[in-house]
């Protein structure tokens, strides 16, 4: 019982850390936590597990070994792979599924509520809001982050709760949709739930997220534990659409088209007008990158080199394509593209294969099939290889051993 409580309070302060990682800007410092992470776990079990035969989490160390093999000796490339490597085996040190699975359950469930209730909010509270958790963000993301927030707030109308960072916000609103769906059958908390998670989504303006958490639920939603098709499902869910789309085409003329819903509804409405730009400036990004990728398909210009290449050409700093999928033909080159993708899609292959009852199989289908939907829109610093909170789902179920 003391080993038990000793993990659970390490499992606590793994998912803080998780939770607030992505405002931990300098590599040596996160890699400094990490191996503090490791030394913790080494303490508790005595001997540092690297790979745990059934886990497909095990495919994922060929992401940092590409990396920073496509790193071209780049030393953030490098700092990215080590600190994707000591990510994944900070995970394989979890040796008590079903305690990590019932406290990570707990924790992201409670967090999205406080988020859910810190969004809604800043949203009817704007000043008052900002009065108490400016200096926080302040603190968090330096001046110009924090004002650039509260003018996205109360100019633009765009609203992210206590995490001042969209993609952060909606990772975490979305990663207890995995726990909900989980199960097979839902009881009113979770439709609760589920509908201020799909609200909140909506009021953050991230069409990405909503749209690709929206389909991914309503896969989950249509298959029985068994992978199977249930067609019943499909019909309330149907009805369901219709009623809801009937309501929104009806409201449409009086929203904003610039933020939340109304900016959701505009980019479904018209994404077949080629006269509106649904890619909010980005296809530019896509052109360039591509057209590196076609000058060096193969082994790409190395990785994180996009932003160098796009700069030198246009004096504009940008990170990311916002298309995962064509920043790693640009970056790694074909070779590098389908051994940097091949280990989630290897796991959602076994997962969908496996017939047997596993703990959080459901869950983590749902964080497989977002993730490679969301790619299609994201950034690299959105996936599960930065948010490595996503890793830990992808831990729980793909063993047989772990079947209850």
């Amino acid at each position: 019982m003391r080993i038990k409580l000793k993990e659970t309070n390490l499992l606590y302060a793994l998912l803080i850390f998780i939770t607030f990682s992505p405002f931990i800007h300098s590599t040596y410092i996160f890699i400094f936590l990490e191996f503090l992470c490791i030394f913790c776990f080494y303490l508790l079990n005595k001997k540092i597990f690297f790979f745990k035969t059934k886990s497909c989490l095990r495919f994922f160390y060929i992401i940092p070994l590409f990396i920073i093999l496509f790193s071209h000796f780049n030393i953030s490339a490098i700092g990215q792979g080590i600190k994707i490597f000591l990510a994944i085996v900070i995970i394989m040190q979890l040796k008590d599924k079903k305690l990590c699975y019932e406290i990570s359950k707990k924790f992201f469930l409670k967090l999205a509520f406080i988020l859910i209730v810190s969004i809604l909010f800043e949203k009817f509270f704007t000043n008052f809001f900002f009065d108490i958790f400016k200096p926080i963000f302040t603190l968090l993301i330096g001046a110009e982050g924090s004002e650039m927030i509260y003018q996205n707030a109360t100019i633009v109308g765009v609203y992210y709760g206590l995490f001042p960072d969209a993609a952060t916000s909606c990772i975490l609103l979305i990663i207890p949709l995995a726990f909900i769906f989980n199960k097979i059958k839902f009881n009113y908390k979770d439709c609760i739930m589920v509908f201020m998670i799909f609200i909140c989504l909506m009021i953050t303006s991230k069409r990405g997220p909503f749209i690709f958490a929206f389909f991914t639920s309503l896969f989950l939603f249509c298959h029985d534990e068994n992978n199977k098709f249930n067609k019943k499902r499909l019909l309330i869910i149907c009805i369901g659409l219709l009623f809801f789309m009937g309501t929104l085409i009806y409201i449409f003329p009086y929203l904003d088209k610039d933020v939340g819903l109304g900016r959701l509804m505009n980019t479904v409405l018209n994404i077949s007008n080629s006269d509106m730009n649904i890619t909010s400036g980005r296809s530019n990004l896509s052109n360039f990158a591509l057209n590196i990728f076609y000058d060096h398909k193969l082994l790409g210009v190395g990785w994180g080199q996009f932003s160098k290449l796009y700069f030198l050409s246009t004096y504009r700093n940008v990170l990311n394509v916002h298309n995962v999928y064509i920043q790693l033909l640009c970056e790694t080159g074909i070779f590098g593209t389908i051994f940097i993708l091949s280990p989630f899609l290897i796991s959602l292959v076994l997962l969908m294969k496996d017939t047997t009852l596993i703990l959080f199989k459901r869950g983590a289908l749902f964080i497989l099939i977002f993730n490679l939907f969301y790619m299609f829109s994201g950034c690299l610093f959105d996936m599960p290889l930065y948010y490595f909170s996503l890793l830990l789902f992808l831990y729980f179920p793909i063993a047989r051993s772990e079947t209850v």
